[in-house]
């Protein structure tokens, strides 16, 4: 569904999409690699911090991309 909604936002260039796609994912990869370090000293509210925070600032990002498109 991803893949889907980037195509959506940027129908005229679909390689760019793609691969903006695929980063994201690579860098949400490396994000949650490094969560999952601090979580495993025990202590997990930095990490549901953290993963708010990550997922507000994904979502105000979205907001904007759709403002911009309409």
């Amino acid at each position: 569904m991803g893949m889907v909604y980037f195509q959506e936002l940027l129908p005229k260039i679909p390689g760019q999409a793609t691969s903006l796609f695929l980063n994201a994912f690579m860098m949400g990869q490396i994000l949650g690699g490094l969560l999952l370090s601090i979580a495993r000293d025990g202590d997990f509210s930095p990490v549901f911090t953290a993963s708010a925070v990550i997922a507000l600032i994904g979502l105000v990002f979205l907001i904007a991309v759709k403002k911009q498109n309409k």
